[in-house]
């Protein structure tokens, strides 16, 4: 899924100066990620990783509890604004 350019001024805009890692999914890809989270994974360039699966980002160990969010959120059911899980490098 690629990010329409006016979407992406739009979450730079929300998330490109937060201190804080942030990588957003449209489906199963990444479709964005502030400079927070390009140092944290070590990406010099978006082609790096927009359109990659955002489970690359994600540790096995976590990979349920997302995978169940992103299914509760779909199905429209109540889920955290904010949680943590462990990433990889």
């Amino acid at each position: 899924m690629s990010t329409p350019p006016e979407l992406y001024r739009s979450f730079e805009l929300l998330f490109g100066a937060s201190p804080d890692a942030v990588a957003i999914a449209g489906g199963a890809d990444i479709v964005y990620a502030n400079a927070a989270c390009e140092r944290l994974y070590g990406y010099t360039d978006p082609a790096q990783y927009l359109g990659r699966p955002f489970l690359e980002l994600i540790a096995p160990s976590s990979h349920a509890l997302v995978l169940e969010l992103v299914r509760r959120r779909a199905m429209g059911e109540p889920v955290p604004a904010v949680y943590r899980v462990r990433s990889r490098r």
